[in-house]
C-alpha cells in the first residue's frame, strides 16, 4: 500500500484552495530472474481513494538485462 500527499498549488505567491493532491494504492509486483543477466517484472496497481489526483489503475511490464 501507498499512500501519498503532495503540496497545494500556487499562483503568484499566493496558495489556490483546495489544490493539495492525495492518493492511496494498493498493487501487487512480481519478477523472476530469467537467466544471471535478465530479469522481469510486473506490477499491478489500483488507486482506491483519491483526492485531486487521478483515480485509475495502472500496470508495468519491465524487462532488465544487467550489465
Amino acid at each position: 500500500m501507498i499512500h501519498a500527499e503532495g503540496g497545494a498549488l500556487q499562483l503568484d505567491g499566493q496558495a489556490l484552495g483546495d489544490t493539495r493532491q492525495r492518493y492511496t494504492q494498493l498493487g501487487v509486483e512480481l519478477g523472476h530472474q530469467l537467466t544471471p543477466r535478465h530479469q522481469v517484472m510486473l506490477a499491478l496497481s489500483h488507486n482506491v481513494d483519491t483526492d485531486n489526483a487521478f483515480h485509475g489503475s495502472q500496470a508495468l511490464l519491465r524487462l532488465a538485462r544487467v550489465w
